[in-house]
């Protein structure tokens, strides 16, 4: 991060010098005109920008380190000061480095899954990718287990990803995923529109949770209560003892 604004402060400077006409001299010299040294300062503004972006910070800094390109051979072109080529060689460096860091970000490539992944993923034990789309309608699980963890998390939320959360907290409880081969089969029933996820309900069930005042658990947030169970290789539980209505008395109809 620390890098990053110094990177930012050095281009959000060049283009302020730019502007302002502070090193209009050197470009006269150089044979550049006014409207190409306006250009690049359009540029590096543009880049600052792509560079702070979510999503974007690749192509940021691909700009930056294009602009200090074509900077350091002008440098070298005209014979500047080797202390003013020194700093553009340095930045160029350090946006190169800054590059490179992020194209390193996602370290695992797993293109079949939507999980997070944990940059170190290769060095933690069991860090399994399990099937957890709509988990929660296939779930079986042996009743001694499903009692030792104590069921789905517990919060006065809509339910999204409680499932995978539990199917995660099982894995590294030492619970183990079987695929049912062929010729086995489980069905699964369709939710209504908008009372479970669906692509053509979403906009109906985000209204529901709205009109209700509700919130529910994001993905993301999801995905780092996965990445600490990998990383410890510990099940995390998030329900108490008295789970599953043990404390509220239920009144018995007998029929």
């Amino acid at each position: 991060m620390i890098l990053k604004l110094v990177i930012s402060a050095i281009f959000a400077s060049a283009a302020v010098q730019k502007f302002t006409g502070k090193v209009a001299p050197n470009w006269d010299r150089w044979g550049y005109s006014r409207r190409f040294m306006y250009a690049i300062g359009v540029a590096e503004l543009v880049a600052l920008a792509l560079f702070w972006w979510p999503g974007l910070e690749l192509v940021g800094a691909a700009a930056f380190a294009a602009v200090l390109l074509g900077a350091v051979a002008t440098l070298i072109r005209f014979r500047e000061a080797a202390a003013h080529l020194a700093l553009s060689a340095v930045t160029h460096a350090a946006s190169l480095w800054l590059l490179e860091t992020v194209r390193s970000e996602s370290t695992v490539n797993w293109p079949e899954s939507y999980h997070a992944l944990n940059p170190l993923a290769g060095k933690i034990k069991h860090a399994a990718y399990l099937h957890t789309h709509a988990c929660g309608d296939f779930t079986l699980l042996a009743r001694d287990d499903w009692f030792a963890m104590r069921a789905y998390p517990e919060w006065p939320i809509w339910p999204m990803h409680v499932d995978l959360l539990f199917c995660y907290a099982a894995w590294h409880a030492g619970i183990r995923e079987e695929i049912l081969r062929d010729p086995l089969r489980i069905y699964h029933i369709e939710h209504g529109s908008g009372a479970g996820w669906t692509p053509e309900g979403e906009k109906a069930r985000l209204a529901r949770l709205q009109a209700k005042g509700l919130t529910e658990l994001q993905y993301s947030e999801a995905t780092q209560w996965i990445n600490i169970m990998r990383r410890f290789d510990a099940p995390l539980i998030f329900t108490t003892s008295n789970w599953g209505l043990r404390d509220v008395p239920l009144k018995e109809v007998s029929l």
